[in-house]
């Protein structure tokens, strides 16, 4: 979970197209949708964990 966050951060902290509220970075969506998954499925193991 936290290299896929990690991928997200700094692809975002380099990207210009990022930083400008006016564009649009199919990369940075890509890898926050990744880092959504891992953490819902981490979650979802923790959640199992506890039954």
């Amino acid at each position: 979970m936290q290299r896929a966050y990690g991928a997200y951060a700094r692809h975002f902290l380099k990207c210009d197209a990022c930083r400008d509220v006016d564009q649009k970075c199919e990369d940075a969506e890509a890898l926050w949708r990744t880092y959504r998954t891992v953490s819902g499925a981490a979650c979802d193991r923790i959640a199992d964990a506890g039954r």
